[in-house]
């Protein structure tokens, strides 16, 4: 799990523009990993910024989080970049969905491009839109703070 990126660092043009940023408020830096995925960060807030449509629509998830809540809220016994932790992953989706779950949902894409816990990760997030779709999703924390723009800061499982 990556630490929250600060806004004001999702402006940044560079890593080390960002990680100055958000050294500058918390004393952290930013990850290479974490910046690799600030763009996307980026668009959705400010997707979320610009319609109240989308702020009505996009919930934010965690897959270890959906997984604890899928298996009973018993966090699961493995990592998932070990083959115990993927197999336990895919026997709740399995259930769910059905034998060869994985195989479907990769379709023609290589493992070398799209990971197996990366598309075990998805399922979850599916299962959790399901719950939020049926009424029944809950958060984290349950009683819901707000950004100094009015977002909820919450994880949905």
């Amino acid at each position: 799990m990556f630490p929250v990126p600060i806004r004001a660092a999702l402006a940044a043009s560079t890593r080390e523009e960002a990680s100055e940023t958000t050294s500058r408020v918390d004393g952290r830096r930013v990850a290479t990993q974490a910046w690799a995925i600030y763009p996307k960060i980026r668009g959705v807030d400010e997707a979320l910024a610009a319609s109240r449509r989308v702020r009505a629509t996009i919930r934010e998830v965690h897959p270890e989080v959906c997984f604890w809540a899928w298996n009973g809220r018993r966090p699961m016994t493995w990592s998932k970049k070990k083959p115990a932790g993927l197999r336990e992953r895919i026997a709740l989706a399995e259930a769910w969905l059905g034998a060869g779950i994985l195989k479907r949902a990769r379709g023609d894409h290589l493992k070398k491009d799209l990971a197996d816990d990366d598309v075990a990760d998805a399922i979850a997030g599916l299962w959790t839109a399901h719950r939020i779709a049926a009424g029944n999703a809950e958060s984290l924390p349950a009683s819901t703070p707000r950004d100094e723009t009015g977002l909820p800061m919450e994880i949905v499982f």
